[in-house]
């Protein structure tokens, strides 16, 4: 089924879960909707910035440059990583162009303004300075992220 989706966005789905350090990704989290052609979906991300659902964040241990550089995340998810690659393919310039489109999306002065629209009820549950952290570590990953997209390159290549 994979080899006839629409959307054939392997280098998006990894990119993404670098920047988010989603960790739980897997065959049970990828849907392919047939009604309107195949189009495939990546769905349950409640394992994101740690491996726990929702709480408790371990910020400090994410902030570092040295997690964001990780190969973690391309050994946890690695089998579906190579079921997306062999399936509907992979490219190494498409991961550098996805690269260039999130940095024009999420600008810092955008990651600011999204900051200011998050419900003070969601604040009040985690904290402001678990908000304040959460964003740091969003912030960074950004600014590395041409250096995640060679780190995912190097590692992808090694396969």
């Amino acid at each position: 089924m994979l080899s006839f989706v629409s959307n054939k966005e392997t280098e998006k789905i990894i990119l993404f879960d670098h920047l988010v350090n989603h960790n739980d990704r897997h065959n049970g989290n990828l849907l392919c909707d047939i009604s309107k052609g195949a189009t495939l979906y990546v769905i349950d991300n409640s394992h994101i910035i740690t491996l726990e659902p929702r709480i408790p964040f371990l910020f400090e241990e994410m902030i570092q440059n040295s997690e964001i550089l990780s190969d973690r995340i391309l050994k946890t998810n690695g089998d579906v990583y190579d079921l997306l690659s062999d399936a509907i393919g992979y490219n190494e310039n498409k991961v550098r162009e996805c690269a260039n489109e999130i940095k024009e999306l999420l600008s810092i002065d955008v990651l600011e303004e999204i900051k200011e629209t998050i419900p003070l009820s969601w604040i009040d549950s985690i904290g402001k300075e678990k908000t304040e952290q959460l964003f740091e570590i969003l912030k960074n990953r950004i600014l590395l992220i041409d250096e995640i997209v060679e780190m995912i390159i190097k590692e992808r290549r090694m396969l």
